[in-house]
């Protein structure tokens, strides 16, 4: 027994550590809702589980705020969808809806969701990925130390409708503008094609949408967003799929579709991220599964994120036949363990 003890405490760590190496990450997942089923507002405590029980989160769920803020961002819902702004206009009506999971970041997708905008002459609807919470003039993570990246379709002060892209990390922030002459008011579906392993991000815009497979109409220039991956950014930080807006601008029919292939951290390309992928990038195989490729410390810090952070990543992995011996010597003792 005191050998069974003594050989547990030498080899328990090890199994444990295998034990967690044999289990997947808990990646970032496709689905879709129409946003129509919902009743009442952001406020009611039934309707925030219901929402949350579907799959995403209010960044606000408080309502109006007169006597501090002068704000009210609540959310309302009817049959044609979520409804932003409609009982204050503005920046103060500003709210967004994000996905719970939060790790988009770490995978390719691709996210949707049809907008009916009565007004695009202001800042009314955003779709983009980030914490999703409203900071300064409630625009969505601006001037905060979080990876965000958005589009803002808009027609400015001087009449030009665009597509604004625009990132930001650690208050650094970039604008970019691409003009769409045929934008006007009205009912379009927005897109964000995101890559992890390439590290950009595609905004589109299908114009006049009437259902049916999305066509782009027009595509903002495509934003590098590998700066916003960094040890105080992606992918340690939330990257949730956000959207919302103000001024009575309804959101319906949202998906995000996760692009199984090429996931970002699977070296072993098999599909999923495990603990093998860690011990294939010991042997210097590519992001891609590629053998004989070099790689480097942010192909580890990948992994660290889409498997479940830095914690695995920071103990020393021994090779999977060493495992295997120390699992089958564990086994051996309990055996003996059990004899004695």
């Amino acid at each position: 027994m005191k050998i069974h003890t003594t050989l547990f405490h030498h080899f328990g760590w090890a199994l444990g550590l295998s034990l967690l190496l044999v289990a997947g990450a808990s990646a970032a997942t496709s689905f879709s809702n129409s946003l129509t089923g919902f009743t009442g507002d952001s406020t009611q405590p039934a309707t925030q589980a219901a929402v949350d029980a579907a799959g995403f989160n209010f960044f606000s769920t408080e309502g109006l705020d007169e006597i501090e803020f002068l704000t009210d961002p609540t959310v309302t819902f009817d049959a044609t969808g979520a409804i932003f702004g409609s009982l204050f206009g503005g920046d103060g009506g500003r709210n967004y809806i994000r996905t719970n999971e939060s790790d988009y970041a770490t995978v390719n997708f691709i996210a949707e969701v049809t907008v009916v905008v009565p007004d695009l002459a202001g800042m009314d609807i955003f779709l983009g990925l980030g914490t999703g919470d409203t900071a300064l003039f409630g625009f969505p993570d601006w001037s905060t130390q979080f990876s965000s990246v958005l589009v803002l379709p808009e027609i400015d002060n001087m009449g030009i409708a665009k597509l604004t892209t625009f990132k930001t990390q650690n208050d650094i922030n970039e604008f970019a503008d691409t003009e769409v002459p045929t934008m006007t008011n009205g009912t379009h579906r927005v897109q964000l094609a995101f890559d992890a392993t390439a590290k950009t991000a595609i905004f589109s815009i299908d114009l006049d949408y009437a259902g049916g497979a999305f066509v782009a109409d027009a595509t903002a220039t495509t934003v590098d967003v590998s700066a916003l991956y960094a040890v105080d950014g992606w992918p340690s930080e939330l990257s949730r799929v956000y959207f919302g807006g103000d001024d009575s601008a309804t959101f319906k029919d949202f998906s995000v579709e996760v692009v199984t292939t090429g996931v970002p951290g699977d070296f072993d390309s098999d599909g999923d991220v495990d603990g093998a992928d860690f011990l294939a990038w010991q042997r210097g195989n590519s992001p891609n599964g590629t053998p004989g490729v070099s790689v480097s410390a942010a192909d580890l810090a990948t992994w660290q994120g889409a498997y479940g952070g830095p914690l695995v990543a920071a103990v020393s992995v021994p090779e999977p036949t060493t495992a295997l011996l120390l699992v089958l010597g564990f086994l051996g003792m309990r055996r003996l363990g059990r004899k004695g």
